[in-house]
C-alpha cells in the first residue's frame, strides 16, 4: 500500500474498534436510515479535524477500492460505492465527471454507511483518515 505506517496504525485502531464492539464481522456497514447525529459518528461534526479528515480520505484519487475495504474494514458494498460516486460516471480517476464529496451529509447518503454488532462505518473512516495526522 502507499503508506505502511498508515495502514499499519488503523489496522491496530481498527482491531480495538472491532474487539470494543464485540464484533466477530470483519466488514462494517451503517444503517440505511442511519444519519450521523443518530449514532453513525455522534461526535463528527462538519468543519472538525476528523470531519475533513474523512471528506479528505474519500476524496483522495489515490485512494483505492482496496484500502477502504481491506486497510478501514468496512465492507465491499460501502468501498465500492464510496469510490464509484468519487470517480463519476466514467470509473475513472481524476476526470471531469469525477464527483468529490463535499460535506459529511453527501456521504451519508450512501445507504450502508451501524451494523448489527454496533460497530460504525464512520468511525473506521475516522480512524483510517487520522492514522497519519
Amino acid at each position: 500500500m502507499k503508506n505502511l505506517g498508515r495502514v499499519a496504525m488503523s489496522m491496530a485502531a481498527l482491531a480495538f474498534l472491532s474487539t470494543a464492539a464485540c464484533s466477530g464481522d470483519a466488514e462494517v456497514e451503517d444503517g440505511a436510515d442511519d444519519s450521523f447525529s443518530s449514532g453513525k459518528a455522534d461526535s463528527l461534526t462538519e468543519g472538525s479535524r476528523e470531519a475533513t479528515a474523512v471528506l479528505r480520505l474519500v476524496n483522495d484519487p489515490t485512494v483505492t477500492f482496496e484500502e477502504l475495504d481491506i486497510d478501514a474494514g468496512l465492507s465491499k458494498s460501502v468501498a465500492r460505492r464510496i469510490i464509484d460516486k468519487r470517480n463519476g460516471p466514467d470509473r475513472l480517476v481524476s476526470t471531469a465527471d469525477d464527483d468529490r464529496y463535499d460535506t459529511l451529509a453527501e456521504l451519508d447518503v450512501n445507504p450502508l454507511m451501524v451494523s448489527e454488532s454496533g460497530a460504525v462505518a464512520v468511525d473506521a473512516l475516522i480512524v483510517e483518515a487520522t492514522a497519519s495526522t
